[in-house]
């Protein structure tokens, strides 16, 4: 059985935390009910005679074209990233240029990006069109009060509609951070704090493109066929959008195994300490470092070892929950950051996962090969925790791990130090170490033998609880 307690995004509906179902029963009912009163005593332009409008018939294509058009094959690394519905610029300046009634359309919006991502669960799109439906009845309130009606002919009131198109673009920002915070907080998948973190960032996003809805009304009123060229912006705009995240996507990016790089790690990391809270009070951090990986490349050569990292990435993602970041930070460097919600007591199974995972040897080019791997994990508390130090304190305890998992006999050199004109430390002097011997030598500092004027520095650096 699936645990979806740390992505409840992709949970099923009856797993969701029951605050959130709550809230969508009585979103839907009040939308129900608002659209009702709405068709029934919103002033004309009814939604039959809007379809008689040529006007509004092009906004209504620019819409569609607008939310579907990701869908083309080209765009398919942008489907993903779609986080806002850019026709409800559009729809907002139907409403300025045919009346409050046309914004019983903004919520088809909502519903066809969801569709556009084709990602997660049925109650996904639904749960976007109640967003944008509750936008959408918000908008027509406030333009039925603010507008003295559709827009006029010949020559419409300018100044009126640039403070119309201000007000109502204020509205539908601050109207989807609040409806958005409420559904987040009650999945239990981020905090209000964030969001009104997200609501400066949304308002220069969507801010530009919204205050243009009174252009694109004047324009759907006055010169309908011009309103179809807007597509032609909108094709560009997708495309330059396209271009602009794959950039993104190859600085961000490990260009081997396609995992996230060691910024994207570092830049999370520093997002999930400055956003603890109660509802997610700890950052886990686990390291993962091959043990024989330069083996692997000296015996088999580089290609094989790439072979192996990418097969390794494959694993960790396999191991690691479905909202856990999972990096390649170094040459055989990985990192597992995980999902928010996730308690720092189930470190030591994600951890234990992971070593599974690498212990299982891969078959690559017809070479059984084990590269093995010790993780080390940190957890972060503090806000004011550093990435750095988080990566320093999990850094230790993966190097504390390789050190316990020494053996207790060596049967060959570790290492051997000369001196100029010395001789080298002989195996012999190797092959008595006992369990006490090994720990008497890594707790020393300097190591000489006789004989030799190299000498051998051991720093075993005892480790404090990994915890920030």
């Amino acid at each position: 059985m699936v645990d979806h307690r740390s992505d409840p995004l992709g949970a099923p509906l009856r797993e969701t935390p029951p605050a959130f179902r709550l809230l969508l029963a009585v979103g839907a009912v009040g939308l129900v009910v608002g659209a009702t009163l709405l068709v029934i005593l919103g002033e004309p332009p009814t939604v039959p005679q809007l379809f008689g409008k040529p006007g509004f018939l092009a906004l209504a294509v620019l819409i569609v074209v607008a939310d579907l058009y990701p869908l083309v094959p080209w765009m398919r690394d942008v489907r993903a990233n779609v986080t806002f519905a850019w026709s409800v610029a559009s729809s907002l300046g139907a409403v300025i240029a045919f009346g409050a009634q046309a914004a019983l359309f903004i919520p088809l919006s909502g519903l066809a990006v969801e569709f556009a991502r084709r990602s997660g669960p049925w109650w996904r799109p639904w749960v976007s069109m109640l967003v944008f439906g509750w936008i959408g009845l918000t908008v027509a309130g406030v333009a039925e009060w603010l507008l003295a009606g559709p827009i006029t002919l010949p020559v419409p009131d300018a100044p009126g509609l640039l403070v119309a198109g201000l007000v109502l673009t204020a509205v539908v920002l601050i109207t989807h951070a609040v409806l958005q915070g409420l559904v987040l907080v009650a999945l239990g998948v981020s905090t209000w704090r964030h969001q009104v973190h997200q609501l400066g960032r949304t308002a220069r996003v969507w801010g530009t493109g919204l205050a243009l809805s009174p252009l694109i009304g004047v324009l759907a009123v006055l010169h309908p066929p011009v309103v179809l060229l807007v597509v032609v912006i909108v094709v560009a705009v997708n495309h330059l959008s396209s271009t602009l995240l794959r950039s993104t996507a190859q600085a961000r990016t490990d260009p081997l195994t396609q995992l996230a790089n060691r910024l994207t790690l570092t830049r999370r990391l520093a997002l999930r300490l400055a956003q603890l809270s109660r509802r997610d009070p700890v950052v886990g951090l686990l390291l993962i470092d091959l043990d024989r990986f330069k083996a692997v490349n000296d015996t088999y050569g580089h290609l094989v070892g790439d072979e192996v990292l990418v097969g390794i990435g494959r694993r960790l993602l396999a191991a690691a929950g479905p909202r856990d970041l999972v990096a390649r930070i170094g040459g055989d460097e990985f990192a597992v950051l995980t999902g928010p919600g996730t308690p720092a007591a189930a470190l030591p199974e994600v951890a234990g996962r992971i070593r599974a995972a690498l212990a299982e040897p891969q078959i690559i080019r017809d070479h059984v090969i084990d590269a093995g791997g010790s993780v080390g994990w940190a957890v972060g508390s503090d806000h004011r925790t550093r990435p750095a130090d988080l990566l320093e304190l999990a850094d230790r305890h993966m190097y504390r791990e390789k050190r316990a998992a020494r053996p207790a006999v060596v049967v060959q050199p570790l290492w051997t130090v000369t001196g100029q004109g010395g001789q080298a430390w002989p195996v012999a002097s190797w092959t008595a170490l006992t369990d006490g011997d090994m720990d008497s030598l890594l707790s020393a500092r300097t190591v000489r033998h006789p004989g030799l004027r190299g000498s051998l520095v051991v720093d075993p650096d005892p480790l404090p609880a990994q915890e920030a």
